[in-house]
């Protein structure tokens, strides 16, 4: 599945969650991918993001534990966030014309990882607060 496809699907298993919880089916690489890449503002823009607190408020067992430590690294600058950076560098380009990533400029490619960094902050205070 592309990754545009995943991201789609991983939004719409979300949005059935809150809202037809009757019909959502738990599913597992949906939910590790939504984990993985939640950090990621050009996956999940901030409507998205705030389906994916309230699915996270809800977690339970060890992939709530998982996602507590990981927030806490990333809050703490400790995470390895450069899967992120280069992830969102690489929709970035995409979505700004299809540019190759080569063509972005080292100072910019600095200024947009700082910018990413930011985001990864403030969604990890996030994420924290809502499983808190």
């Amino acid at each position: 599945m592309r990754q545009k496809n995943k991201v789609l699907a991983a939004i719409e298993y979300l949005i059935l969650w809150k809202t037809d919880k009757k019909n959502w089916k738990f599913k597992k690489s949906l939910q590790m991918f939504t984990l993985h890449n939640m950090y990621n503002p050009y996956m999940f823009d901030h409507t998205a993001f705030m389906l994916v607190l309230d699915y996270l408020s809800q977690m339970k067992g060890k992939g709530k534990v998982a996602t507590v430590e990981r927030a806490r690294q990333f809050y703490e600058g400790e995470g390895d966030q450069s899967d992120i950076e280069e992830d969102a560098l690489i929709m970035y380009c995409k979505y700004a014309g299809n540019i190759e990533v080569e063509e972005v400029e080292e100072n910019m490619k600095e200024e947009f990882k700082t910018m990413i960094a930011k985001v990864v902050k403030k969604r990890a205070n996030q994420i924290l607060h809502a499983v808190a």
